[in-house]
């Protein structure tokens, strides 16, 4: 049982780290190998923990962690300007005082986007849509 709180505690100090994280210096990729490392630890656990209260708590963090590093690595990679995240926050329900230069992963873990993942996805692609056509608008000029 030891075992099992050691994990959770780590796993616990591990996500806090990232969420103090600001945005704009935040590495998608850390966070996908470190999500990816924490699944196989809940799969390898689960033959003896299952329906034990912490290792549930525990697999629902990892779960919900993992499903929200896709949408994550999506925001990241996007032209998403104030006004998406605006959009994200009315959409979600969540609302933070929004400063792109002192967004943290833990702002966006408020989101919790991974139970919006078409509204996610549907944000990113209007603003890389909208950074295109600035551009070829730009060219025009």
């Amino acid at each position: 049982m030891q075992v099992l709180y050691g994990h959770y505690k780590d796993i616990k100090q591990s996500l806090q780290e990232w969420s103090s994280m600001l945005w704009n210096k935040l590495d998608s990729d850390i966070l996908k190998v470190g999500s990816d490392k924490f699944d196989k630890l809940r799969k390898k656990l689960a033959n003896e923990y299952n329906g034990h209260p912490t290792y549930d708590k525990l697999s629902l963090m990892i779960k919900e962690f993992k499903d929200s590093i896709p949408l994550i690595q999506q925001l990241k990679y996007s032209q998403i300007s104030e006004r998406h995240w605006e959009k994200l926050m009315k959409n979600t329900g969540i609302d933070f005082e929004l400063n792109v230069k002192s967004l943290t992963l833990e702002n966006v873990f408020k989101l919790n986007l991974q139970n919006f993942p078409e509204m996610v996805t549907e944000i990113c692609t209007e603003a890389s849509n909208e950074a295109k056509n600035e551009i070829e608008i730009s060219n025009i000029e």
